[in-house]
């Protein structure tokens, strides 16, 4: 059996999540997550997982089953929430390991849209299998290709938010940019034919012509500003998205690194 570490998290109905899954309370339903190897190629393995719910659990509502880069192996979803839950999953690349579990709770209660949904997550697990031993006293241990991995796949997260963090502030300024100059033209559109409307021929015609021209310009730039700001929020989704997937991918250092082979930055970039 292979019961790695235990947390708990709760995920609410907006997609928010805790940040970073907790050791259980007193008061917290956990669900029991177990997995062990039932079959070990030269470069795979399958292994079988048991999920059981304790006394006053509305039951087992999903199970996913991740690797250390967060993609994942195998997810399932059992029909009537049951007490408790077993699959296998076969073929597990060594290069996936080690791997993550997280099992949730279903919703109690009638207003399933308004339940806060509880989850227990458990990993590493199988890292021995790729050689990823617990660690000794420093000097005395050797650095391995998932800890190297690892620290890349952080690097090059880290490096794409903050190229994004200049590209959003770059789209930012082009919207008020675009919206100052909409503004400026609605104006000079209004002064012009209010102008138009007090001139003698043929200035009320030229003035009414101008005025049109501005109006022109105020919907040009006016949407253009709002496609530039559909887009920026676009790409602050995606990097909220990224930047919890970076806390989780730094929160796995400990995983499969001895502390004196991190060298990655272990902050989270937050655009200025």
């Amino acid at each position: 059996m292979h019961p790695g570490r235990i947390g708990v998290y709760y995920s609410y109905p907006d997609g928010r999540r805790d940040p970073q899954p907790r050791p259980p309370q007193a008061e917290d339903l956990v669900l029991t997550i177990d997995a062990k190897i039932v079959n070990q190629g030269n470069e795979q393995i399958d292994i079988q997982v048991t999920i059981t719910a304790p006394v006053g659990s509305p039951g087992i509502d999903s199970v996913t089953v991740t690797a250390l880069d967060k993609s994942v192996l195998d997810q399932k979803n059992p029909a009537d929430c049951p007490g408790t839950y077993t699959f296998t999953v076969i073929a597990i690349p060594f290069a996936a390991l080690p791997a993550y579990i997280e099992a949730a709770e279903c919703q109690a209660g009638v207003d399933q849209g308004q339940a806060i949904q509880n989850k227990t997550f458990t990993g590493a697990l199988f890292g021995p299998v790729v050689g990823i031993l617990p660690c000794k006293a420093p000097g005395q241990n050797r650095n391995n290709p998932v800890c190297i991995k690892l620290q890349n796949a952080i690097q090059a997260l880290r490096n794409t938010i903050l190229t994004q963090c200049a590209d959003a502030d770059n789209i930012r300024n082009e919207v008020k940019l675009e919206w100052q100059l909409a503004g400026a033209a609605a104006a000079l559109a209004v002064i012009l034919l209010i102008g138009a409307a007090q001139a003698p021929w043929p200035l009320n015609l030229i003035a009414g012509i101008l005025a049109a021209a501005f109006f022109v310009a105020f919907i040009v730039a006016s949407t253009l500003a709002q496609v530039r700001q559909k887009a920026l929020d676009k790409l602050l989704v995606q990097m909220a998205v990224e930047r919890f997937n970076l806390s989780d991918l730094i929160s796995r250092l400990s995983d499969v690194c001895c502390p004196e082979f991190i060298t990655v930055p272990r902050d989270v970039p937050l655009c200025p």
